[in-house]
C-alpha cells in the first residue's frame, strides 16, 4: 500500500512554458522553440553571418531554452564549436571576459605549453583594462577634465609634454592591436585539428549583471569582433541593456539603443 504522502512516480509532470528546456524532447518544447534554434544555427553557419548576433527577449521568455536547443542540434553535425557562458554566474568576477578565455583554453586542442597560452591570454585581457574611457585616460595620464579643455588650452602645452602623451597613446594602440591579434590566435588554436568552421561564443543572462560589468564587457569585445571564424551570440533583454548604456553615458548625446545597434547589427 502506498503511503498517502508519497507521490506516484508515474504521475506525469505538468509542463509549463517557464520550465527551461534541457534537451530536444518534443514533449517539453511546448512552444516549438527548436525551430527558432534551427534558424539561428543556419544563420551562424552562413558565410555572411555578422560577428555578433543578438537573441532578444524579456526575462522568462525562453532565451536560455533556445540556446540549450541550439547546442543539442549542433551536436548532430558539429559544424560549430559552441562555448556557452552564463554571465550572471561570473558577475562577481573582475571581468566577464575572463571565463570566456578560460572556456576557450579548455576547448583548445593545442599542445602549446601553458606559459605560451598565458602570454596570449595576458595580451587579450589587456584590452579589458582599456575598455572604458576612465581607465584608458588614466593609463596615459590624462583626466577626463583634460579632454574637455578647449583646443587653445591644449595647444599651449609644451611640445615635450605633447610628445610624451602621444608616445603613451602609441604604446596603448600597439597593446590593443596585439590583444586583437592574440585573440585571433586563440580562436585558431581552438579550431586546430577539428572540422568545425567557426567558434560561437554564447553569452547568456547579460541583463542580470550589473550595468558597469555589462558595459565594460560590451566595450571589450568590440576589439575582438574582427577575429576570423568567431561569432558572438548575446542573449539578453535589449531594453535592460540599452538602459545600462544610457545610464553609463548619462549627460552625453549617446543613446543606449544606438550604441547597442552598433555592436549587435
Amino acid at each position: 500500500m502506498m503511503p498517502m504522502n508519497k507521490k506516484n512516480d508515474n504521475t506525469p509532470k505538468r509542463l509549463t512554458i517557464h520550465d527551461p528546456i534541457t534537451g530536444t524532447h518534443d514533449q517539453q518544447d511546448i512552444l516549438n522553440r527548436i525551430e527558432i534554434a534551427k534558424d539561428i544555427l543556419e544563420r551562424l553557419e552562413e558565410d555572411d553571418c555578422p560577428p555578433v548576433l543578438g537573441l532578444y527577449g524579456g526575462w522568462g521568455t525562453g532565451k536560455t531554452s533556445v540556446l540549450n536547443l541550439l547546442e543539442e542540434v549542433n551536436k548532430k553535425y558539429e559544424k560549430l564549436i559552441i562555448i556557452k557562458i552564463d554571465a550572471w554566474k561570473y558577475e562577481a568576477t573582475n571581468s566577464l571576459l575572463m571565463p570566456v578565455i578560460v572556456k576557450l583554453k579548455q576547448e583548445s586542442t593545442s599542445s602549446f605549453l601553458s606559459d605560451a597560452w598565458m602570454s596570449v591570454t595576458k595580451k587579450v585581457l589587456v584590452t579589458t583594462a582599456l575598455s572604458t574611457a576612465e581607465v584608458f585616460t588614466k593609463r596615459i595620464g590624462v583626466s577626463l577634465s583634460d579632454i574637455g579643455n578647449t583646443y587653445k588650452d591644449i595647444e599651449q602645452r609644451e611640445l615635450q609634454d605633447d610628445a610624451a602623451v602621444l608616445a603613451k597613446w602609441e604604446e596603448l594602440t600597439n597593446e590593443v592591436e596585439a590583444a586583437t591579434n592574440a585573440f585571433s590566435k586563440v580562436i585558431d588554436l581552438v579550431l586546430d585539428k577539428t572540422d568545425s568552421t567557426s567558434v560561437v561564443i554564447i553569452v547568456d543572462n547579460l541583463d542580470r549583471c550589473s550595468p558597469e560589468k555589462v558595459v565594460s564587457f560590451l566595450e571589450s569585445i568590440k576589439n575582438f569582433m574582427s577575429a576570423p571564424n568567431c561569432i558572438w551570440l548575446l542573449a539578453m533583454d535589449s531594453e535592460v541593456i540599452a538602459s545600462y548604456i544610457s545610464h553609463k553615458y548619462e549627460g552625453t548625446v549617446l543613446d543606449g539603443y544606438s550604441y547597442l545597434d552598433k555592436i549587435v547589427p
